[in-house]
């Protein structure tokens, strides 16, 4: 109500309430666990989060010097630090309630959320096998599947991985397939296989998919590379069958049999009609036949009469 007593008010139709506080569903190192000395913090929430609050709600004891925050997606969030751990040491790292997602005012944490590791040498050697298509055909569902294994000549565990997919044409640029995927920390002879996002090519011709893996941990080796893995493949993207994107629209396909019976019955009136002139002709004929015959025999009857 304003100051001329006149009251109004304003309806919006679509709105959400966000109240659910946010959950950390995975670390990286894992609670309980070990992890390479130079191995980087990884977060992964319920939710999208507020990247500031998330790294001040964060603290590790005992101290380690020189942290940065690199978001992978709106719930994944890295620490790199650049003090290494000590060998052999405990670490206890905790993500307090000041951390609250990115919605308006924001929910916080309900409680605080803590886990421990302890340091030891590590250094992943990573062999990395990848399934995609060769072949797609334009608008049809694809997906890549990346197998990693950590070869037996690995020292102790590896740092956690993450794998990037793209995709693009032959004259674009490449663009992110899904989110990135997340592959723990692994020891030797250990492996993991990780899924894309499922997707298309729009364009036919040449089209190329990427692959990228990078490590939490510096010294991890992917082959003859430290550090990450990036390769990039051509995939021959070719047209639909044709006819299969201009398929009769059910409602059409009813029309066409409903002119197809008309046609039909149509055509078969036409040839009773005429079935049924053809019978009233030969009626005719043969009636005029039966008269003519008995006119003849009358007459030889009375010829025959004369003549006895």
């Amino acid at each position: 109500t304003d100051n001329a007593s006149e009251t109004g008010f304003d309806i919006s139709e679509n709105f959400t309430i966000d109240s659910t506080p946010p959950e950390i569903m995975d670390t990286s190192p894992a609670n309980n666990s070990s992890a390479p000395l130079g191995s980087a913090i990884m977060i992964i929430f319920d939710e999208s989060m507020d990247n500031a609050s998330v790294e001040s709600a964060f603290s590790i004891t005992p101290d380690v010097k020189g942290w940065r925050w690199e978001w992978i997606s709106e719930n994944n969030v890295m620490g790199i630090h650049d003090e290494a751990f000590e060998y052999n040491k405990h670490y206890t790292c905790t993500v307090n309630i000041s951390a609250k997602d990115d919605s308006e005012p924001g929910n916080y944490m309900v409680s605080n959320y803590s886990w421990s590791f302890t340091a030891q040498p590590g250094r992943g050697d990573f062999n990395v096998t990848v399934d995609y298509p060769k072949n797609a055909e334009v608008n049809k569902e694809c997906q890549i599947t990346v197998e990693i294994k950590n070869s037996e000549y690995a020292e102790n565990r590896s740092g956690a991985l993450f794998i990037k997919f793209y995709k693009r044409s032959e004259n674009g640029t490449f663009t992110l397939i899904g989110e990135a995927q997340f592959a723990g920390g692994m020891l030797s002879g250990e492996n993991a296989t990780v899924y894309s996002s499922i997707f298309s090519f729009e364009e036919t011709g040449n089209n190329y998919i990427k692959i990228n893996v990078t490590s939490t941990n510096p010294l991890d080796k992917f082959g003859n590379k430290n550090e990450y893995y990036e390769v990039i493949y051509p995939v021959n993207v070719y047209p639909a069958p044709i006819g299969a994107e201009e398929k009769t629209l059910p409602w059409e396909e009813l029309e066409n049999i409903r002119i197809l019976v008309v046609v039909i019955m149509v055509f078969l009136i036409i040839i009773l009609f005429y079935l049924m002139h053809i019978h009233r002709f030969q009626g005719r004929k043969k009636e005029k036949g039966i008269y003519g015959d008995f006119e003849n025999l009358k007459k030889l009857s009375y010829i025959r009469g004369r003549e006895k």
